[in-house]
Protein backbone atom coordinates (compact mmCIF):
# COMPACT_ATOMS: atom_id res chain seq x y z
CA UNK A 1 0.00 0.00 0.00
CA UNK A 2 2.78 2.41 0.88
CA UNK A 3 4.60 1.61 -2.34
CA UNK A 4 1.54 2.36 -4.50
CA UNK A 5 0.99 5.64 -2.63
CA UNK A 6 4.61 6.58 -3.32
CA UNK A 7 4.22 5.92 -7.03
CA UNK A 8 0.92 7.83 -7.05
CA UNK A 9 2.48 10.93 -5.48
CA UNK A 10 5.41 10.68 -7.91
CA UNK A 11 2.99 10.52 -10.85
CA UNK A 12 1.04 13.54 -9.57
CA UNK A 13 4.21 15.59 -9.08
CA UNK A 14 5.43 14.70 -12.58
CA UNK A 15 2.01 15.63 -14.00
CA UNK A 16 2.12 19.06 -12.32
CA UNK A 17 5.74 19.57 -13.40
CA UNK A 18 4.86 18.75 -17.01
CA UNK A 19 1.90 21.13 -16.92
CA UNK A 20 4.06 23.90 -15.45
CA UNK A 21 6.74 23.42 -18.13
CA UNK A 22 4.13 23.33 -20.91
CA UNK A 23 2.52 26.54 -19.61
CA UNK A 24 5.88 28.29 -19.30
CA UNK A 25 6.92 27.21 -22.81
CA UNK A 26 3.59 28.43 -24.24
CA UNK A 27 3.97 31.84 -22.59
CA UNK A 28 7.63 32.08 -23.63
CA UNK A 29 7.01 31.22 -27.29
CA UNK A 30 4.03 33.60 -27.48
Amino acid sequence: MKMSLLYFSLFISLFYLFGFVALGFTLWSA
